[in-house]
Order: C-alpha cells, then sequence, then structure tokens
C-alpha cells in the first residue's frame, strides 16, 4: 500500500517528472517518459487483455494479462492510455512490479482513468503496456488493448450503443381531417417509457415551445392550422448517452371544411300508425364511409315529440320499435351528427306521420265554461328555437340567448283582485340525453299594458352554471322552480298586458351534440 501512496502522489505532484517507485520511497527523477506519452505510439507487439470486463473510470488496481513476455531487457513497464479529444494520461508512471521475459504476466493499472481532471467523453480508449528498464528510455516491446467509455463514467471491454428508441405521434380527436382552426391535441409516445429526454414536435417548424418534457414516455401540444395540409413528426431526443435518439414517422394532417353529408329517410310503415303496433324508420347516409349517429326525431306544430336514436354502420341507421302514445301528426326527420369535424351535420326532408290510438282516428273534445269574467294567459306563437350554444372562453360551459315570443294576460274579472303570473321549465331532452332545467334563466319584462293597470315585472332569475340532471341549483337561481314573471296590483289588473322575457341557457361541455327542447310552462292566478 505504502509503494501506491508513494507512485500516486509522485504522478501528482508533476506529469512533466518521471519518477521510479519503491516501497515507500523516491529513487530517482528524469525526463524520459515524456517522450513516451507525448508522441504516436509505435504499433504494438502483442496484445494486452483487462482482466474485468468493465467498472468504474474512478476505480483503481484495474489489471492486465499480457499475451507474451517482455523482450530480454526489460526490468518494469510503463502503462499510459490515449483516447478521443487529445486524452493521453499516465496510468502508473514507473512501475516496481516484476516483469516477465519467459511467460505472460500480470500488469496492475494504479491511477484511474479519471484521476488527472481531463474531460472523458463517450469513445475508444487505447491502454499501451511499454516494456523498458528502470533507468533507460529504450522502449523493447509493447502490448495494447482497446477500451470503450460508455459514458463519463463508466468502461468495460466492449463498446455498448445507447438503448434505441421509438417515438409515434398521433391526433386527438383521432382524425386526419380536421375543422381550420379547431384545437387539437398531438400526443408522442416514447418506447421505452424509461428513456430519459426531451422532445419536439415539427411540421417543418417546432411547433409551440420548442422542447417539451417527456413524463412516462408522454409529450403533448396543443395546435390549431388553417386550411391546408401539415406532415408532423416528434423528434426525441435522450439527455444521458446511455439512451439513444429517434423521429416518428410523418403524421399527416388534411385540413378542411366539413365534407357534406347527404340523407336519406325512409318511413318502412304506413303514413297513419296505430300505437302499439310495429313500426321502422331507415335512414341513408351517402359517402357510406360517412360514421356517426342518427337522430329520428317526430315534430308536430310545436317542435315536440318522440325522438330515437341509431348508430350509422355501412351508411344506414334503422329504428325498430313499437308506436309510442303519442298522439297526433308529425313530421319524422333523420339528423346525422358525426363524432369529429370531417362531416356536416345533415338532415332529412320530413315525412309524414300521424299516430291514432288502437281504437282508430283520434277525436278532442272541447268544453268551455262561460263565467262572469276571466283570467287568461295566452301565447301566439310557442316556439322559441335559441341558437346553437357558443364554448365560453374559458371553456367551461357553452351558452346560448333568446327571447320568448310576447305573452298575452287578460283579466275581465269581477272584483279586479289582481293576478300573479309565473313560469316553471322541464329538464331539456335531446333523446336519451337530458340538460337540468335549471341552467334556463329568464329577466321578465312589460311589453305592453292598460293605462289603468299597475303592473310590476317579476325579479330576474339567473341561470345555474352548467350543472349537471342531478345536481341541485344554488338558491334563487334556474326555471327548474316556479318563478314570478310578472304581477299586477289588486284593483289594478284588469285588463290585457303583453310580458316577455329575454332567456338565458348555460350548457354542459359534457352534453352530446344533439337537438334538446323543454316545456316552459307559463301560469298566472
Amino acid at each position: 500500500m505504502a509503494g501506491y501512496v508513494a507512485r500516486y502522489i509522485a504522478l501528482a505532484a508533476s506529469k512533466n517528472t518521471l519518477r521510479r517507485i519503491a516501497v515507500g520511497a523516491v529513487v530517482l527523477a528524469c525526463t524520459a517518459v515524456l517522450s513516451l506519452t507525448g508522441t504516436a505510439a509505435a504499433a504494438a507487439d502483442g496484445t494486452l487483455t483487462p482482466t474485468l470486463s468493465g467498472g468504474t473510470t474512478e476505480d483503481t488496481g484495474i489489471t492486465y494479462r499480457t499475451s507474451g513476455p517482455c523482450a530480454v531487457g526489460a526490468t518494469t513497464y510503463q502503462l499510459t492510455a490515449r483516447g478521443p479529444n487529445g486524452y493521453a494520461e499516465d496510468l502508473n508512471l514507473w512501475s516496481s512490479d516484476p516483469v516477465s521475459i519467459t511467460e505472460p504476466f500480470t500488469a496492475h493499472q494504479a491511477a484511474p482513468f479519471a484521476a488527472y481532471g481531463r474531460l472523458l467523453t463517450r469513445g475508444t480508449y487505447t491502454v499501451t503496456l511499454t516494456c523498458t528498464a528502470n533507468f533507460g528510455t529504450e522502449v523493447f516491446n509493447s502490448f495494447s488493448t482497446d477500451i470503450y467509455l460508455n459514458s463519463a463514467t463508466r468502461w468495460s471491454i466492449w463498446p455498448q450503443p445507447p438503448v434505441p428508441t421509438t417515438v409515434t405521434v398521433s391526433v386527438t380527436p383521432d382524425n386526419p381531417r380536421l375543422a381550420p382552426y379547431h384545437p387539437v391535441t398531438l400526443t408522442a409516445t416514447v418506447s421505452p417509457p424509461s428513456a430519459a429526454g426531451r422532445l419536439r414536435f415539427r411540421d417543418g417548424t417546432p411547433l409551440g415551445e420548442l422542447w417539451k418534457p417527456v413524463v412516462d414516455g408522454v409529450a403533448t401540444t396543443r395546435v390549431s392550422y388553417p386550411l391546408g395540409t401539415r406532415s408532423v413528426v416528434a423528434e426525441f431526443v435522450g439527455t444521458v448517452p446511455e439512451v439513444g435518439d429517434s423521429t416518428s414517422a410523418p403524421l399527416d394532417l388534411l385540413v378542411t371544411d366539413p365534407e357534406p353529408v347527404a340523407v336519406t329517410l325512409e318511413r318502412r310503415a304506413a303514413e297513419i300508425v296505430v300505437v302499439g303496433s310495429p313500426f321502422e324508420l331507415r335512414a341513408t347516409v351517402s359517402p357510406r364511409e360517412a360514421t356517426g349517429k342518427v337522430y329520428f326525431f317526430f315534430r308536430d306544430t310545436r317542435g315536440l315529440g318522440p325522438v330515437y336514436r341509431a348508430d350509422v354502420v355501412g351508411g344506414v341507421a334503422t329504428v325498430r320499435d313499437e308506436v309510442p302514445p303519442d298522439l297526433g301528426t308529425y313530421g319524422v326527420v333523420a339528423q346525422f351528427v358525426p363524432p369529429t369535424d370531417r362531416w356536416a351535420v345533415s338532415e332529412s326532408a320530413p315525412v309524414p306521420m300521424t299516430i291514432v290510438a288502437s281504437s282508430g282516428p283520434a277525436t278532442v273534445d272541447i268544453t268551455t265554461t262561460v263565467v262572469p269574467g276571466a283570467l287568461t294567459i295566452s301565447v301566439a306563437d310557442q316556439d322559441v328555437v335559441l341558437p346553437p350554444p357558443v364554448l365560453a372562453p374559458d371553456g367551461s360551459l357553452r351558452s346560448t340567448a333568446g327571447s320568448l315570443n310576447p305573452i298575452t294576460v287578460t283579466d275581465t274579472r269581477a272584483g279586479n283582485p289582481g293576478w300573479n303570473a309565473s313560469g316553471q321549465v322541464t329538464d331539456f331532452a335531446g333523446g336519451a340525453d337530458l340538460i337540468n332545467g335549471a341552467n334556463l334563466g329568464w329577466a321578465p319584462r312589460i311589453v305592453e299594458q292598460s293605462p289603468v293597470q299597475a303592473i310590476t315585472a317579476g325579479p330576474r332569475v339567473d341561470p345555474a352554471d352548467a350543472i349537471g340532471l342531478t345536481d341541485v341549483a344554488p338558491a334563487g337561481r334556474g326555471l327548474r322552480d316556479s318563478r314570478t314573471m310578472a304581477t299586477a296590483l289588486a284593483l289594478a289588473g284588469n285588463g290585457t298586458a303583453r310580458l316577455s322575457a329575454d332567456i338565458a341557457l348555460k350548457v354542459p361541455t359534457s352534453a352530446p351534440a344533439g337537438t334538446y327542447t323543454a316545456r316552459l310552462t307559463l301560469t298566472v292566478i
């Protein structure tokens, strides 16, 4: 141990000074070794084999076995290493270990590869053992071997290539056709997921932030495009030498307006159908590759009626059921709703269908009782169609708004007791899908009143913030509970007044596409 310490200290003190080291003592100093490590080495006479298959660049005591003896006259040996970026180091200066001139022998490396603070890089390094004399510069023969630094801290007797990686890129929604400026998510998936590195998306130029972190093998970014074509690739770069780089295959995207779809409805039943009897509706969608759902709407004069839904398979959507007990005359339409932006929403021409009771044509009994005076409420046009809901800037909900058609309240009762008008709405139904009616609110207003009347509009009722079907609205929000629309004072209610209200609807982003209808019941007492 004392001999190794003395050798190592002598080496650290001056690399330009050659010292022969005995156990615990410095024997001689000269400058002969400098010419050995500073000039190109001659071809080796034999091979040098590490007795270990690998280790760290901080290891000491690494040993090598020569393929043969030193030439006659040699009394000691020197180990040197050369590598990339001008790396040329003495690994033990002059050794006091014995050599053999008759058979192969074992040599010891006293200093580690990283002993001198040189920058070690990945690559091939040549270790050479030179047989020489203790006090001379003559080189008798030499042995050499290549080792490989697979990183700045690990070496081995064979090169270890980086762990190969692969990367794939996909788009969500999963559709190679996109709508103009419609945001989509690009996702890159790296394999193996444990590979340490960073990633960027490119379509000729970097997209968004230049580099994205890779978490559990996944990196994402949000993009939107104008009309045209894009070819997106994901580039993965390993951040440690043990991890290789990779580039995905290109993902080709086409940004275009939605393709038109033609929908034709076939009524496979009589025009007049009886409650409980079987019926079939069939919609043909063209082109056949268009995918999505078809909603079959039974629309009466108010736009209300049964709704059925069926998937499109091979360009056809079919509904088979029993005729529902919703008596009346309807116009049945088939509406195609696609799952992505590739196809346009389309609707067929209406097909007439009348539902009657099993006993025959439906009859309606109308009875009225004339009394001295009456309080009545009526709406000339009961249909209110709101525009499609628009996504809020923060993406939390969708909203739409409109106004009720004028509502007429006439009071001819004796005694002029005054009156109160109120409204209450059902949940919005879109087939099997529902929207909580509490998401509808209003701001009542008086359109017109007689000079002798004193009528006050009811308070504003804000809609709930797109709550779910089973959620309870905050106190005072929404029209799912009865709310006052207008109030006439006693002795000031006789006459005719016209009322209205601005209405607003907030729709959850989770609501499926479709047409939703709710019924607002207006009551005056």
